[in-house]
This record gives C-alpha cells, structure tokens and sequence, in this order.
C-alpha cells in the first residue's frame, strides 16, 4: 500500500515537472 502511493506520487510529481518544462519552454518563446 505505501509503495503504490508512493509510485502514484512520484508519477504526479513526474507530471507536474514536464508541465513546468513545457510552460518554461513557451515563456522563453
């Protein structure tokens, strides 16, 4: 059980970072 949330947090935090990059991307544009 802990190990399922953990992986779902680190895959939501994966998320967030590639949402992060790709806004950077286009406020560098």
């Amino acid at each position: 059980m802990k190990v399922e949330r953990q992986r779902r947090e680190r895959k939501y935090e994966e998320l967030m970072i590639e949402e992060v990059k790709r806004r950077g991307s286009v406020a560098a544009l």
